[in-house]
């Protein structure tokens, strides 16, 4: 009798230990998932520069090739620039036409400025002795004839001045207003568009707008490409983070800046570190083509999913590169008040 009491003694201290362990292990469970909220909805993200041709033109050379490394301003594409140069030399033999016109109105405006100034003083000279022939004239001294001779040369001087600021006017249309620097329209205009042929010159040259790697590469040597047309991306391996998607119900106490520790699936056993760098201002599904309508009769509760982005801290290119679109597994470690 006393062997089988001693033996549910063991037993039921036994079933204690177990109980207790079990009790503890979802105690421990519990704290660890108020602390570390994991998620397996999450996946490396980054920007993708698409490089896109200012002009339009025919390719002449390509300079890269997929998954190439470049560095910024690298010379990526070449285009034909035969018509350009063309144009450009045309605009320049254009402007020395432009500033000898221009040079010649000018020395034209000159001298029927001379001259109208010559007209003017004759027209002073004149004004004073038709003033002084009329004084004669009322006396009777001098004929009338020697009057009517004056008001000739009066109105001829008049329509000579006349005529003198009306080709003034015109030339001035012409050559147009001056600038600050001094320079005439004509000539403003002609350099212009020699400076807009030369920035043509420039952007037949493509070069790579970041550091990073060539992707999605879509021309070949003599493919004829609109301006604005996408021809290649870039892809900048130090502009990236995390996407994780983490329910709602999961992100009481999440805030910006706690720390993260996330695997990538890529690299099986090696942990990478982060931080929590922003959570979206609303859930994925108000924010996709086809939102959510509520307000239906048949309405079912679902747990949304709202994005948080994490900042990667310790990334290691060279040993364990990361590739935009790689499935991660996040950890946030946040600490709850009372425990």
């Amino acid at each position: 009798m006393a062997n089988n009491n001693s033996r549910r003694k063991k037993i039921g201290f036994v079933l204690l230990i177990l109980v207790l362990c079990f009790i503890g292990s979802v105690i421990g469970y519990l704290r660890y998932r108020d602390t570390h909220i994991i998620t397996d909805d999450a996946f490396i993200d980054g920007n993708v520069h698409y490089v896109t041709p200012q002009i339009p033109g025919k390719v002449a050379e390509v300079l890269v090739s997929d998954n190439q490394q470049v560095e910024k301003d690298q010379v990526l594409v070449k285009l034909d620039t035969a018509d350009i140069e063309a144009q450009l030399n045309t605009a320049r033999q254009n402007l020395d036409v432009v500033k000898n016109q221009v040079a010649g109105q000018l020395a034209s405006m000159n001298v029927i400025g001379a001259q109208m100034r010559q007209l003017a003083a004759q027209r002073v000279y004149i004004s004073k002795e038709k003033e002084r022939i009329s004084n004669l004239l009322e006396m009777g001294a001098v004929p009338a004839n020697d009057y009517d001779k004056l008001i000739a040369q009066w109105d001829g001087v008049n329509a000579q001045i006349d005529a003198g600021r009306k080709q003034k006017r015109q030339i001035g249309t012409a050559v147009g207003p001056k600038g600050p620097d001094g320079k005439v329209a004509a000539i403003r205009l002609a350099e212009a568009q020699i400076a807009q042929l030369e920035l043509q010159l420039d952007h037949a040259v493509i070069k790579a707008p970041i550091a990073g790697y060539v992707t999605r590469k879509s021309i070949s040597v003599g493919q004829v490409i609109a301006a604005g047309q996408p021809i290649m991306a870039i892809v900048s391996p130090g502009d990236m983070w995390i996407t994780a998607n983490y329910k709602e119900t999961d992100l009481t106490n999440v805030r910006p800046g706690q720390p993260v520790v996330f695997k990538v699936d890529t690299y099986p056993g090696v942990k990478f570190r982060g931080e929590v760098d922003s959570i979206m201002a609303g859930t994925g599904a108000v924010f996709s083509l086809l939102p959510p309508e509520n307000a239906t009769g048949n309405y079912i509760k679902v747990v949304q999913r709202i994005p948080v982005k994490i900042k990667i801290t310790d990334m290691d290119n060279d040993r364990y590169p990361l590739r935009i679109g790689m499935s991660v597994v996040p950890t946030i470690l946040v600490q709850v008040s009372g425990i």
